[in-house]
């Protein structure tokens, strides 16, 4: 049904742009990602319908509104409940794992920024380690595939850093360092845009040097295999 809607036009049409998104939230956390009973292996009927045969711009244009939605009602939202989010996560990384040259630019052009802030505020350990997984399956494919390009993914960590650098600091750290052991190269090119944030954090702040943020860069720095915040690092 999905697919019959898409090809009809959805740029054209809000009612049925709608349409297609009140689908996708209402159904995506009503199937499990993959189920085996009785020797038959059932799988989510979005994956079916998201690599469907149809034309390419229509199969574009849906994976586009999947991925919004997803973005905007299940990532972005902090009071989804856990077993939602897990299934919304879990099918992102069978997405991923089936085809990853169709989703891999797409996927992580929207949702990599949304994905880290995620992250930030993770608490529940299952919801965390799907999480961390699908972080770790964007980023090797990203370092192994170059798609999409360094400057996308550090323009990415860039915006992240600018937006929690003064109130959540040591969260971010946290993130920066899984950062840093996923992607090492992507970590040190993206570093002076962390070092210029917690020099400006400090200065607006006017207090002087900020003892908290200070510890937790150096905790960065460490984890990527620097000793001081003056060292040379050669770029990978």
């Amino acid at each position: 049904m999905v697919c019959g809607i898409g090809c009809l036009g959805l740029t054209q049409d809000a009612y049925l742009l709608r349409c297609v998104r009140d689908i996708f939230t209402h159904y995506l956390h009503r199937f499990p990602v993959k189920t085996i009973r009785n020797y038959t292996t059932t799988f989510h009927p979005f994956l079916a319908t998201l690599h469907g045969e149809v034309r390419l711009p229509v199969l574009e244009e849906l994976r586009k509104v999947f991925l919004e939605v997803v973005r905007d009602n299940y990532l972005a939202r902090r009071n989804i409940s856990p077993l939602h989010l897990q299934v919304a996560l879990s099918l992102l990384t069978e997405l991923l794992q089936r085809n990853t040259m169709d989703w891999l630019e797409i996927l992580s052009c929207s949702l990599l920024l949304p994905l880290l802030e995620l992250l930030l505020t993770l608490e529940e350990q299952t919801t965390k380690r799907l999480a961390t997984d699908l972080l770790q399956k964007v980023l090797q494919e990203a370092e192994d595939q170059g798609v999409p390009s360094r400057r996308v993914l550090v323009d990415q960590l860039r915006e992240l850093v600018g937006r929690h650098m003064s109130w959540s600091s040591g969260r971010l750290f946290r993130v920066l360092r899984v950062v840093a052991v996923l992607h090492r190269p992507l970590l040190l090119e993206a570093l002076p845009h962390v070092t210029r944030a917690v020099t400006r954090t400090e200065e607006k702040r006017g207090t002087g040097l900020d003892h908290t943020l200070r510890q937790g860069y150096q905790a960065l720095l460490s984890s990527l295999g620097m000793t001081t915040p003056g060292e040379t690092v050669q770029q990978e």
